[in-house]
Formats: structure tokens, sequence, C-alpha cells
């Protein structure tokens, strides 16, 4: 039981990787994902040692070294043996390897891409809290949201709401993806929570069959092939009697051609045979 709840935390708070580029930004998000723990499991009521100790534990084996390095002082004010002390330490430790100005890049490069309006909202929160924007937080994050998200529609909106600040930002980017995933459920669509999809045609029945025609081969409707490995090549056409083609294949000049005559005329289902063909030398 004991080794299950160990599983458990580890896998809520991620040992850092010491050898990680961005160790700054993975140790700032291990000290948020700690102090939820420290909440969860009741730490702050055990002594300062037993705190700290759990705190190395979940950091990983590689953080002893460094802790042995902190200096404390029994009578100084800032230098006991206390969580809050060690943490302070560990955040001057890693604070020389942050880049800001790499964080902020980062931040600035943000898209949604493929993520949906939630998951990109929390990553752009997430990468602001590595950049020290100060008092200029809200609103950068709420012109990264407005910038990167990938429908138009709801970007030109944000933009036309009058002193937009960051609270009603979200809320209106929740709002449009929660109302256009409704409105695609009562036409029968598939909802698509990044809303950043092209149609094809303006109903999804036309679009399946546009799926399904595109990219056929010209000669025999068959699936995209190197044309001197077509079925139809050296076949001579049953229904315009020219050389080359399959009777159903767009390259045929006589199918649309007086299709009220041949009633009586039975095409075959199957092209592959050579039953829509008169001959099948090769040229």
């Amino acid at each position: 039981m004991a080794e299950s709840k160990c599983h458990k935390e580890e896998s809520f708070v991620q040992r850092l990787d010491f050898k990680d580029e961005n160790l700054a930004v993975s140790w700032q998000t291990f000290k948020r994902r700690f102090n939820i723990l420290k909440i969860a499991k009741k730490y702050g009521d055990m002594e300062d040692e037993e705190q700290i100790a759990n705190l190395l534990m979940l950091m990983g084996p590689d953080s002893v070294p460094i802790y042995d390095q902190f200096l404390f002082h029994a009578t100084e004010e800032g230098r006991t043996r206390t969580l809050n002390n060690v943490i302070r330490m560990f955040d001057a430790h890693f604070e020389p390897v942050r880049n800001i100005i790499c964080e902020r890049v980062k931040f600035n490069s943000l898209r949604q891409s493929s993520m949906s309006i939630h998951q990109f909202i929390t990553q752009v929160h997430t990468q602001a809290d590595n950049c020290d924007y100060g008092n200029m937080r809200d609103q950068l994050i709420r012109d990264r949201i407005v910038v990167g998200v990938s429908d138009n529609k709801l970007r030109e909106q944000l933009i036309d709401i009058e002193d937009l600040n960051l609270a009603a930002c979200i809320r209106k980017a929740k709002q449009y993806v929660s109302h256009h995933a409704q409105a695609s459920k009562l036409v029968g669509e598939q909802p698509d929570d990044n809303l950043d999809y092209v149609r094809q045609s303006s109903s999804a029945k036309e679009w399946r069959k546009d799926q399904r025609t595109k990219e056929r081969c010209y000669f025999c409707n068959k699936e995209p092939h190197p044309k001197d490995r077509c079925p139809a090549k050296g076949a001579t056409c049953y229904v315009c009697k020219e050389r080359g083609h399959w009777a159903r294949s767009k390259a045929c000049k006589g199918k649309k051609l007086n299709r009220q005559n041949k009633t009586d005329e039975v095409i075959p289902e199957s092209e592959d045979l050579g039953s829509l063909y008169l001959g099948s030398e090769s040229e």
C-alpha cells in the first residue's frame, strides 16, 4: 500500500531532469505541483526535516548534492533549515539557468494549432508564468489568445469587443467553441474543438462524395498509380470505342452521350476483368 501511494505521488510530481536545458522552468512546474501535494498530504503538519526529506525524494537523487552545498545558520534569518528556506535556495540555484528572453520568445510563438481551446488557454497561462511579465501579464495573455486562436471568426469577434479584458476573452472563446459544437450536433456534423479545419463542400454528404471521387485515375477511375501500370493501357473503351481508357473513366468522351438509347444494354459490373473494352493488347 505504501509503495502504491509513493508511486501516485511521483506520477503527480515528476522528478526533475537535471540535464534539461530549461531546468529553471521545470523547477517552477515541480514547485507548483509540490505545493499542491504538500496541502493534500498535510506536509505542513510534519517537522521541517521530514518536509525537506519529502522534497528531496520527489526531486530525485541529483538534488542531494545541491542541497548539501547550502549553508544554514541557526541564528541567521532566511538561512535556517526550514522547508521554505530550502525552496528559496533552490530558486536561487536554478535562477541563473533561466533565460527570460527565450521564454518570452516561446510565449509569443504559441499557436492553437491542433489543441482544443481549453488546452491552448492553459498552455498560454503556464508559459506566461515563466516570463516575469509582472503587471502586464494578464494583458499579454489576452493578446496571445486573440492572436493564437485558429478560427478567424473567433479572432474577429474578440477584436470587436471594446475594452476586452482577460476574463471576458476566455469566456467568449469558450462560449464560441461550445456553441459551435452544439450547432454541429444539430446538423449532424462532427464538431472540431480547435475550429481549425477547411470545409470541402456545403454539406457533410457532398464532402464524403468528394473524398470518394478525388484523385482517381483519369483513364481507369481506380486509385492513383503510375501511368505505365494503368490496367486500361491498350484497352478499347466499350462506349466510345477509343483506346487507352475504360468506359467509366473521365477520359471517355462518349459516356455522357446517348444515355437514353442505351437502356437495353447491360454494362458489366466489373471493369477489372476487361469486360468493358475490346482487346487487351499493349500499345
